[in-house]
């Protein structure tokens, strides 16, 4: 692992997570986590008074999270296989906040319907005025448009509140990327039911 990015892991990730919007005692859902180079982060800004929820369809990734969950003593992270498709298991508007990094195109969701849906999934499971940080790459492979993501995400029900220019990790490196913050509207949006 190169120097810069073990260092962003070690620290940089912690204050980028906290820019987001994150805080202590957050009860924070990490859709798509992978590795979970996220969700380790997010579990140390919300401590032991929150929690984290990593998310993947893969047991090969949450079994990572839960290496690196033990190694770093983070006892607040809970994982979740759920298959593509399925049925996120958290009650309606359990969580304060959610990170969509690196999930939200057409490598992942091929059609946009399967978009809308994952999207109404994290729509039922935020509480109102609750925050979603969507990182969106690999759009141009997939034929997308950071327009055509933002407007998918708010025909689910969300409001962009702003957008920034960060370093953070993706695919292992460093990089410079748009980060939208948006916030859960009042009223439900398409497939927002799910």
């Amino acid at each position: 692992m190169d120097k810069d990015v073990r260092k962003w892991m070690g620290s940089g990730a912690d204050t980028f997570l906290r820019n987001a919007g994150l805080a202590e005692g957050q009860h924070v859902l990490d859709f798509g986590c992978n590795k979970g180079t996220y969700a380790a982060a997010a579990a140390r800004v919300v401590g032991q008074t929150g929690k984290v929820y990593a998310l993947d369809k893969e047991t090969d990734a949450l079994q990572e999270v839960e290496e690196v969950s033990t190694h770093e003593g983070l006892g607040n992270v809970e994982c979740l296989q759920v298959p593509e498709g399925g049925r996120v298991p958290l009650a309606d508007s359990s969580v304060d906040a959610v990170l969509l990094y690196d999930v939200l195109h057409r490598g992942y969701f091929p059609e946009s319907v399967a978009r809308a849906k994952a999207l109404g999934s994290i729509w039922r499971v935020l509480r109102t005025k609750g925050l979603l940080s969507l990182y969106p790459t690999h759009l141009k492979k997939y034929g997308m448009t950071f327009q055509r993501v933002l407007l998918e995400v708010e025909a689910a029900g969300f409001k962009l509140k702003g957008e920034s220019r960060r370093r953070l990790i993706h695919d292992g490196h460093l990089t410079r990327g748009r980060v939208f913050t948006f916030e859960k509207s009042e009223g439900p949006g398409v497939f927002s039911a799910m």
